[in-house]
């Protein structure tokens, strides 16, 4: 898969991560009108976007929960 700076060309223009209990899909590209989806909606996104590695628990990188 072709780089540009880094990264590769299918996610130059972004993409949605989905991400629970340590387990992360991702999809590109980003779906118009994803902002305004209903939760059903939310999921079939989730459901049709790739599985990616795990998030790590430690490190500068872990991600902190947010009330």
């Amino acid at each position: 898969m072709p780089l540009v700076g880094g990264v590769a060309t299918p996610f130059l223009r972004g993409w949605l991560t989905f991400e629970s209990d340590g387990k992360r899909r991702r999809l590109v590209p980003i779906p118009d009108g994803w902002e305004d989806a209903d939760p059903p909606e939310l999921r079939k996104l989730c459901e049709s976007a790739q599985p990616v590695g795990q998030t790590p628990t430690s490190g500068w990188w872990r991600i902190e929960k947010r009330d």
